[in-house]
């Protein structure tokens, strides 16, 4: 029993015809023929009853049929499932948040595309918490994000990179001078939020929680060029990462009293499907990649 017998048996089973089953295969009548009486003689049964140039199944051809529609029907998803595969191996879907994008994605795309330079990668922006969701949903392969306690066995993570979240404000500022800043400091002061699908705002507002105050949020948002607009020109403070208030001069970066320590890291589902692609990100982050210094 071969792969294209079960390929010509079914045909001619769902035409009732072997010129018909020809015609849809494109091979000769002959050859289809032939096959079904090979199958025919190896069993030792007959499959079809022939009526003039109509076949209908035998209960014999019956059975071997529902079997052959299964066969066929997973050998067929399987091919295209295995052709998809093909397609993905190199390429990664990244999530990745729109704060953390801007100044640590470019390094470390840089230098993995050097060492893959045909590996593409599909970046998703959103907030750390809604990228996570992504992750569980198969929306991306894998995501970079914020790490903390509440992430469950769902997920494996790579923690490559720590930094802290520092009060950035305009240099106009009367906290511009200052070394360092408490909450309790910030009590009426115009902030700047990132928006709730974020990881930086639950936890500033839980910290401003603790110290009994109602932040004053004026806004809420997830565009740094907005943030950076509000605290530049309407005395608004905004929390940033360290490395981004350092890399805009406009801009003052006030550290916390109590520091804000953020730990990044790259997470995938733990019981998902991985490409190659995504294998080398891995394995590229875990050996070869060191975010640069600071200067």
């Amino acid at each position: 029993m071969k792969y294209l017998q079960l390929v010509y048996f079914r045909e001619v089973v769902r035409s009732n015809n072997i010129t018909k089953a020809s015609k849809a295969l494109f091979v000769s009548q002959p050859a289809i023929s032939a096959s079904i009486k090979e199958l025919e003689e190896e069993f030792g049964v007959q499959l079809f009853h022939r009526h003039n140039n109509r076949l209908t199944l035998t209960p014999e051809g019956q059975f071997f049929y529902d079997h052959v529609a299964e066969i066929l029907d997973h050998t067929e998803r399987l091919e295209s499932q295995m052709r998809d595969l093909g397609r993905k191996l190199n390429r990664i879907r990244l999530g990745v948040p729109p704060m953390i994008g801007i100044f640590l994605f470019p390094p470390l795309f840089d230098a993995f595309k050097e060492k893959y330079p045909e590996v593409a990668i599909e970046i998703l922006e959103s907030g750390s918490l809604e990228i996570r969701q992504f992750v569980m949903d198969d929306q991306v392969d894998l995501a970079i994000g914020i790490l903390d306690e509440q992430m469950g066995p769902q997920f494996t993570v790579l923690p490559f990179h720590q930094t802290e979240l520092v009060y950035c404000v305009g240099k106009t500022h009367p906290f511009a001078g200052r070394k360092s800043v408490r909450f309790r400091d910030l009590a009426g002061e115009k902030l700047v939020l990132m928006k709730a699908d974020s990881f930086q705002n639950p936890k500033i507002k839980a910290r401003f929680a603790q110290e009994g105050i109602e932040p004053n949020v004026q806004l809420y948002s997830s565009q740094l060029y907005t943030i950076k607009q509000f605290v530049s020109q309407n005395g608004c403070g905004a929390f940033v990462f360290r490395e981004i208030a350092e890399m805009d001069p406009e801009l003052v970066a006030v550290p916390m009293e109590d520091p804000v320590r953020v730990s990044i890291g790259l997470l995938w589902k733990t019981h998902g499907l991985l490409y190659s692609g995504a294998e080398h990100f891995i394995r590229f982050l875990k050996d070869d990649f060191r975010f640069p210094p600071r200067s």
